[in-house]
């Protein structure tokens, strides 16, 4: 490995002599396994043993503090492909190595802008933001519990969480190149023991429902505790809204009637009011000749049974009698389609029943109201 016999006499000779007054001197028993896992660094990084090498070389700093190792300690994960612990590991070697040449300092500059070139950014954010959060990337826990912005990482896929108690673990899973910034959303949902469930009965086909608005799919959907909207669209009805609440471990049992906007044509009202008018005068005819034909037998015919001009009379009667009663029925059903029709030309508020299960200390407790 390249300098490690210059960086090994630093650390044999140079701490012994001269340790920082900041930090406590190294005994003569930690240099001396200091200067083993250096030299057993060494062998591993050359036989390309890098998570190796990385152990022994922090190990060896944790018990000296020489700045010299943290050189050793970016060449390590230079080579795992760890661009942002490399980066920080330069950062930090350029800060403590005070007296480096000017040549050298150059070099490892060079080497600490190569490095940033290779990293990517995240912008982390986590909802609800007062949730108290644990986050972690890539299995590794993070600092922030409230999100971060501008994650450094290395390229490639990366994978992170955000757990909090009460609440499932959202996971999202990102793929980055060197110089990207991306943004990751993590929003976590209430366990399922803790949410509640709604119910969506009777939509006609296709209807498409929204919660809060997000698209869910019906008939069930589990849902936080608290207040929530709904809005339901269907094609050829109008849009409902409205407005719930649910307890947790509780259900919400909502039956929305949506209106038809595939109202009928005027034309079919005035047909329909035009047969009724027509079904109505003729009744009137009907029931008019019924009347007549009756007071006519009444005064002249009716002890002459068998005359056939009394017969022919009586017939005439009857007929008229049963054309005044179907006229009058047919008037009655047109007018009755009559008022259909007109009901259809026109909006109707949407009907909603709303049934509700709660648990309770005692048991459970049950709520129902109706909207027309």
């Amino acid at each position: 490995m390249r300098d490690t016999r210059i960086i090994l006499a630093a650390l044999i000779c140079g701490l012994a002599l001269s340790a920082s007054p900041a930090l406590a001197q190294p005994t003569r028993a930690q240099l001396s396994e200091a200067e083993a896992r250096f030299q057993r660094g060494g062998e591993l990084y050359n036989v390309r043993n890098f998570e190796g090498a990385l152990v022994e070389f922090q190990r060896a700093y944790e018990l000296t503090q020489h700045e010299g190792l943290l050189y050793n300690l970016a060449r390590c994960y230079l080579s795992l492909g760890r661009y942002p612990e490399a980066a920080r590991s330069i950062e930090r070697y350029l800060a403590e190595a005070r007296d480096l040449p000017a040549e050298r300092r150059a070099e490892v500059e060079q080497m600490l802008a190569e490095t940033r070139s290779f990293i990517a950014r995240i912008d982390l954010t986590v909802e609800p933001s007062n949730a108290r959060v644990t986050l972690t990337l890539d299995g590794d826990a993070l600092a922030s519990s409230g999100g971060a912005a501008g994650l450094a990482v290395s390229p490639g896929r990366h994978t992170l969480e955000a757990r909090a108690e009460g609440w499932e673990t959202a996971r999202e899973s990102v793929v980055v190149a060197s110089g990207d910034r991306r943004a990751v959303r993590l929003v976590l949902r209430h366990a399922a023991a803790a949410q509640g469930r709604l119910v969506v009965a009777s939509t006609p086909p296709g209807t498409e429902a929204r919660v809060d608005g997000a698209v869910v799919a019906l008939p069930s959907v589990a849902v936080a505790p608290g207040e929530h909207t709904l809005a339901l669209s269907a094609p050829g009805y109008a849009p409902w809204n409205g407005r719930f609440s649910v307890d947790a471990g509780g259900t919400r049992v909502v039956t929305a009637s949506l209106t038809s906007t595939r109202g009928l044509a005027p034309v079919w009202v005035i047909a329909g009011a035009s047969a009724t008018g027509a079904f109505l005068v003729a009744g009137v005819v009907f029931g008019a000749l019924t009347a007549s034909a009756h007071d006519e037998y009444t005064a002249y015919y009716r002890d002459q049974f068998d005359d056939p001009a009394v017969a022919d009379l009586r017939g005439r009667g009857e007929t008229y009698r049963a054309l005044t009663n179907v006229s009058f029925g047919l008037a009655a059903a047109a007018g009755i389609a009559t008022v259909v029709f007109a009901t259809q030309m026109r909006a109707r508020r949407p009907s909603t029943v709303n049934l509700s299960f709660a648990p309770t200390p005692g048991g459970a407790a049950a709520g129902l109201r109706f909207t027309f």
